[in-house]
């Protein structure tokens, strides 16, 4: 990626903390509404939007499902 792609993903969306544990393990809820840097597409809905995403959050790699 030549830029930076972000996400805004809204207060009460859950995710997964990856820095210690893979997806499944330490799960959580964002607090706000924060946009974030994605680090990854991982796959991807049969129309081609993303469907697991890993992006930055505050410096920990975190794991959320559209």
């Amino acid at each position: 990626m030549t830029e930076i792609e972000t996400i805004t993903i809204v207060k009460g969306t859950g995710y997964w903390d990856l820095s210690f544990y893979p997806w499944g393990g330490d799960f959580h809820r964002f607090r706000e509404t924060v946009t974030l840097p994605i680090i990854r597409i991982i796959d991807c809905y049969r129309d081609g939007t993303p469907r697991r995403i890993e992006a930055d959050y505050n410096g920990k790699e975190v794991g959320i499902q559209l």
